[in-house]
């Protein structure tokens, strides 16, 4: 942690510019405390729900609000989804992973960066499955995609996560991968 900012030398006060930057950029950083991660992943939520409500991809209501509902099918909860949009009958699903970039991801600390990898592509690998089924199997207890002529996912970050995994890095759409930040998803959509 950053220490004191302020110097006195003599009857003069010095302001360290260097240490009150990294004083500030520390105190920016976001924790990765268990607790803070359920609002910091629902706030993440609603956002890419905006990134889409402000795109030619917008759903209409009635689908809109099964955003963030739990689908059921025969009495099982099989998911929630994080964010939708529609567009040329084609329903796009988001699975929202609100990741932590911060100074050790930056730095390449490998533990963080295998870490980050390893969840983003198990999320990738757990969302491509629900996909599949939903495509199989629109219909269930509380929603009908039955209208839709396929279901599109993506595992959508705050920012690119870097991994080689080729189930990851794969276009579900042309210009679309199915893990993408949240940028190039606001970049496609429009």
């Amino acid at each position: 942690m950053a220490g004191n900012v302020c110097r006195q030398y003599a009857d003069q006060y010095l302001l360290d510019i260097t240490g009150c930057s990294h004083a500030f950029l520390q105190r920016l950083e976001m924790s990765r405390a268990p607790a803070l991660g359920n609002v910091r992943g629902a706030a993440f939520e609603l956002q890419c729900q905006e990134i889409v409500d402000q795109s030619p991809w917008a759903p209409a209501p009635a689908i809109r609000e099964l955003r963030g509902r739990p689908l059921r099918r025969s009495g099982q909860r099989l998911t929630d989804i994080d964010a939708l949009a529609t567009r040329d009958g084609v329903l796009l699903i988001v699975s929202s992973k609100s990741r932590i970039y911060d100074r050790e991801y930056d730095r390449g600390t490998y533990r963080v960066v295998e870490n980050e990898r390893a969840r983003l592509d198990e999320a990738v690998t757990h969302w491509t499955s629900i996909v599949e089924g939903l495509n199989r199997e629109p219909v269930g207890d509380n929603f009908d995609f039955s209208a839709f002529k396929e279901i599109v996912g993506v595992v959508c970050t705050p920012f690119p996560v870097y991994t080689s995994n080729e189930q990851s890095l794969r276009f579900v759409r042309e210009g679309l991968r199915v893990s993408c930040s949240a940028h190039e998803l606001r970049d496609w959509l429009q």
